[in-house]
């Protein structure tokens, strides 16, 4: 009685023409387990191996009264992202799977155009704008061998694209939205640092932009990576993002933090250092001078529009910003052996995103000049004095000499500066006879000198002023 009951049940199904969907989740062991809905799996770091990921068989039944096969499958996505579907097996060329992911169990609208899948690898990509639960339909045309059994087996997963938070050094796996959208990657800046940006394609380096903005995602730094990576930005402790435009392209991005002081980002004499601060950015490279001289900042390369400024070890400006905008444009600054610096590096413009290129150069300028009056060296006509006025320091040159008769005399100032410096001529009793402010050439007393011991002080024009000079008289 029990065998009969099941008989003319399972008559019932085969007239009715129900749609008996079966899907299996395969293991390793090709252990099977059913399940009324299929999960695709989300690639968190990109280092996964998409191979191990779930599989899922589904049994295809005839839709009557037509020769066509095909499954409805709920797939559910936790977060927005892209959808990948993998086929697992190789079909005949005849025996094409149609592909489609619909918004409503009806199947009725459906997510993009139609897919058939027919090789192994091939994958089918859809753009999933927000989480839920899908219906997947696979579908297949078969004109004979109707009544045999047929199943399709592919694997699910995806990339997301929300807007999220990236944790230190740990790699996150991303796709992009639509072209004419973005997405943001939320930083914690603990403190003051630099930050280093990596990303891969596949597991594999290549180039490609990204911006860094600030905490109201205002473009402080365009990004570019060079075979996957970028130079260090220094940022300030708080919250930034890295954006990324839209593309389809799925990738992996990472970013490293280090602490101010223990960036590995000095830079060094006879350095060159490339920057891609852009908008309302800025950024710090540290330097040391190895002697008492100058620094030579050159431009390396045709419109660069960004700032820079000599600051001190607690990153305070200390000189005038200057503006490199093409190749060969240089500034100099007057340092200190042993000292500490920071080149402050600034986008002259708030909307440009480009670089800037520029090589670091130091000469040593033996100091032979005295620190005061008391002090001051002594300078015979036609001989060359060389000083430097460092960067952020206080004190002025002296220097004196000797009138044998009374005379007109002519200063001869070279030298480059940052700002400007100025010669005050004082007699031996320090009465000023003259003043002669400038960046350099040839200067004469306006009147005739009277015999006897007279002193030359090089100061700064303003605080900010800083660089080198060559002085001589006759």
């Amino acid at each position: 009685m029990k065998k009969t009951v099941l008989w003319v049940f399972a008559c019932l199904l085969f007239i009715i023409g129900v749609n008996a969907l079966t899907v299996h989740t395969v293991s390793a062991a090709s252990n099977y387990r059913s399940a009324s809905s299929i999960e695709a799996k989300k690639v968190m770091t990109g280092d996964e191996d998409i191979s191990k990921f779930p599989k899922y068989t589904v049994s295809l039944s005839r839709e009557e009264p037509y020769f066509v096969y095909s499954a409805v499958v709920p797939l559910v996505i936790s977060e927005e992202g892209r959808l990948y579907l993998d086929l697992l097996e190789k079909q005949p060329a005849e025996k094409k799977v149609e592909v489609l992911l619909y918004y409503d169990k009806n199947c009725e609208h459906y997510m993009d155009d139609q897919q058939s899948l027919n090789t192994i690898g091939n994958s089918k990509s859809v753009m999933i704008e927000k989480a839920g639960t899908y219906y997947l339909k696979l579908t297949m045309d078969r004109e004979s061998d109707y009544d045999k059994p047929y199943s399709v087996t592919f694997r699910p997963y995806f990339y997301s694209t929300a807007d999220q938070t990236l944790k230190n050094g740990v790699w996150t796996a991303l796709s992009g939205k639509k072209y004419y959208e973005g997405t943001y990657y939320k930083i914690v800046v603990p403190s003051d640092g630099h930050i280093n940006v990596e990303g891969r394609f596949d597991g594999n380096n290549s180039n490609m932009d990204f911006a860094i903005c600030n905490s109201d995602k205002f473009l402080t730094h365009g990004c570019r990576l060079i075979n996957g990576k970028c130079k260090s930005y220094f940022l300030k402790k708080g919250t930034y993002y890295i954006f990324r435009s839209g593309s389809f392209d799925t990738m992996s991005l990472r970013y490293t933090f280090s602490k101010l002081g223990s960036s590995p980002f000095t830079i060094k004499k006879g350095q060159s250092y490339t920057s891609h601060v852009g908008g309302n950015g800025e950024e710090y490279v540290k330097y040391k001078a190895a002697s008492n001289g100058y620094i030579t900042i050159t431009c390396m390369q045709d419109h660069s529009n960004k700032k820079v400024n000599l600051c001190n070890s607690a990153r305070k400006e200390i000189s005038f910003a200057q503006t490199l905008y093409k190749k060969g444009q240089k500034c100099v600054y007057g340092v200190k052996k042993g000292q500490t610096y920071y080149l402050k590096v600034s986008e002259s413009l708030s909307y440009n995103e480009g670089e800037i290129k520029f090589k670091l150069t130091e000469k040593a300028i033996p100091v032979k000049s005295g620190s005061s009056k008391a002090k001051a060296a002594s300078l015979k006509a036609g001989n060359t004095a060389k000083g430097v006025l460092e960067a952020g320091g206080k004190t002025s040159d002296w220097y004196k000499f000797k009138l044998s008769k009374k005379k007109k005399i002519t200063f001869t100032v070279k030298g480059e500066m940052n700002g400007a410096a100025q010669l005050t001529l004082y007699n031996k009793k320090g009465k000023t006879q003259s003043v002669i402010a400038g960046q350099g050439g040839q200067y004469q007393t306006y009147k005739k000198l009277d015999k006897g011991t007279y002193y030359v002080k090089v100061s700064r024009t303003t605080p900010a002023s800083s660089g080198y000079y060559t002085l001589k008289w006759k």
